[in-house]
């Protein structure tokens, strides 16, 4: 899993992430972090692995489809799956 601490960290220095979610680096959950969170910052995580991940916004969880790729903007305190 990627916890709220390690996507802040990155999200601290990059303010448009991507994460590329693969069979051999996969993870389950990904947390996207709140508190100190600086408004405008981009996620986007693209799942290519075999087996499910669900991104945890705080408020709901997000299941990215294989070959999908799902884009998530820190707006007014929240993170809001853009379409």
């Amino acid at each position: 899993d990627m916890t709220e601490e390690f996507v802040k960290s990155q999200l601290d220095v990059i303010k448009d992430l991507t994460i590329a979610v693969e069979n051999g680096h996969w993870a389950r959950y990904i947390d996207l972090p709140i508190e100190g969170t600086q408004e405008g910052r981009v996620l986007k995580v693209a799942r290519y692995s075999t087996w499910v991940t669900e991104v945890r916004t705080g408020e709901s969880s997000v299941r990215i489809n294989r070959g999908e790729m799902a884009t998530f903007a820190f707006t007014n305190g929240v993170w809001k799956l853009q379409k």
